[in-house]
């Protein structure tokens, strides 16, 4: 963990498996994190998930971070507690759950926990759902919502109209395959926001891709079911919050600058639209 994370919270303890779903011929899973107080409605939730048009159920991988500790009389009481909620669900079948051990959730940043759940995922093609499980208007949504996940690119951004009007309660879930190159960063930001680390992420798979980026329209409304605002953030550490991002994308710029020189020094073809598709997004931040 501490090579594959090294931006994790201590001790960063993880129980990978503690439910061990089956991933059957489903080719999406959806990813997501939770904490101990969103338990209840996240299984509600996972028990209602479809994997596809038909009555069965699509997999899941769920990391729950607690700060309760592994080798405690809590733990093993939490153990006996998700046992018991899947049992009466009756999900275990489509379910896998990780269990994550860190002294505060919010010591590292929301896309390590998310990045741990895709790691430990087990098909060809992830969702993302930075947000924890989206909320729809109807149970009927979900499947329609399914139905219209057909990527034009190698990643693609869920969008929707409610999201659009309602940005401050809504994070687009991304779709992306399980191998994608491109791996969400984990700096840590001074404090834990599920928003503005999904911002980064965004930001940098779109660099990172080049653009090649494709927006999938959902015609069905959801929102995130958890939001970390940052409502109760001083302007002090929001200011700061903003010089670190601006710094960790001037650096992302430059490092990709460098990495099209390289390939050019050695005679590899360099894309000429992508090289000025770079240059112009990298402007934001004042580098090109």
């Amino acid at each position: 963990m501490a090579i594959a994370f090294p931006n994790l919270s201590p001790p960063g303890n993880l129980d990978p498996y503690i439910l061990s779903g089956r991933s059957f011929a489903f080719p999406v899973t959806a990813c997501l994190w939770i904490e101990e107080s969103a338990l209840d409605a996240t299984f509600s939730w996972a028990s209602q998930w479809p994997g596809n048009l038909k009555a069965q159920k699509g997999p899941i991988s769920l990391v729950l971070v607690t700060s309760v500790q592994s080798d405690s009389a809590e733990y093993a009481q939490l153990l006996k507690r998700l046992h018991e909620i899947s049992g009466m669900l009756s999900i275990p079948s489509q379910l896998s759950l990780h269990v994550l051990h860190v002294y505060s959730p919010s010591g590292s940043s929301s896309n390590t926990y998310l990045n741990i759940a895709r790691l430990l995922s087990r098909t060809v093609q992830v969702i993302l759902f930075p947000g924890g499980p989206p909320t729809f208007q109807a149970r009927d949504d979900q499947r329609i919502f399914l139905a219209h996940l057909n990527p034009k690119t190698s990643s693609s951004i869920l969008n929707n109209e409610l999201q659009k009007s309602h940005s401050d309660k809504a994070i687009s879930p991304v779709i992306l395959a399980r191998n994608h190159p491109v791996w969400c960063t984990e700096r840590y930001f001074i404090f834990g926001s599920r928003m503005l680390d999904w911002e980064e992420c965004l930001w940098q798979l779109q660099l990172e891709s080049s653009g090649d980026v494709s927006v999938i329209e959902s015609p069905v409304e959801f929102v995130a079911s958890i939001v970390n605002t940052t409502s109760d953030v001083s302007s002090f550490a929001m200011k700061y919050r903003r010089r670190w991002s601006s710094k960790f994308r001037t650096e992302a710029c430059a490092l990709s600058s460098k990495r099209s020189q390289a390939l050019d020094a050695f005679n590899k073809k360099v894309d000429k639209k992508e090289l000025h598709w770079r240059k112009k997004f990298c402007r934001d931040v004042r580098l090109f």
